[in-house]
C-alpha cells in the first residue's frame, strides 16, 4: 500500500512541472473508464494527495522541514520550490491552490462532475 501511495504522491508532484496538456493527460490515466461514486472517490483521494504537497511546500517554504508529510520527496520537493512555486508567486500561489482545493471538495460535495473538477483545479497549477 505505501508503495502505491508513494506512486501516487511523486505523481501528483510532477503535476506542478508539466505544461497544462501533460497535467489533462496524467488525469486521464486516473479516471480511466471510471464513473460514478469510484470516480469521486478518485477525486478525492486525488485532491488529499495535492493537498498534502501543498502544505509541505508551504512548510518548506517556511524551513519547517522536520514536518513533512511527504519526507521521501523532500529533494523533489525542494526542486520544484526553487524552480516552480517561486517563480509563480511563492506563498500566495500556495494559499491559492489552498482554495481550489476547498473549492473542489465544495464543487464534489454538490455533485459536480469529479473530472470537470479536477480540470478546473489542473488549470490553476
Amino acid at each position: 500500500y505505501y508503495e502505491v501511495y508513494q506512486i501516487k504522491a511523486k505523481a501528483v508532484l510532477n503535476l506542478f512541472e508539466q505544461n497544462l496538456v501533460s497535467r489533462l493527460a496524467a488525469l486521464d490515466s486516473w479516471f480511466s473508464k471510471k464513473s460514478g461514486r469510484e470516480a469521486v472517490n478518485i477525486a478525492l483521494d486525488f485532491i488529499e494527495l495535492l493537498e498534502g504537497i501543498t502544505r509541505d511546500f508551504m512548510l518548506l517554504s517556511n524551513n519547517q522541514n522536520d514536518i513533512l508529510q511527504h519526507g521521501f520527496l523532500g529533494q523533489d520537493l525542494k526542486k520544484i520550490i526553487s524552480e516552480v512555486i517561486r517563480k509563480k508567486g511563492g506563498q500566495e500561489y500556495l494559499l491559492n491552490i489552498f482554495a481550489k482545493i476547498q473549492e473542489a471538495r465544495t464543487y464534489l460535495a454538490a455533485n459536480v462532475n469529479p473530472r470537470s473538477v479536477l480540470d478546473n483545479v489542473l488549470i490553476y497549477l
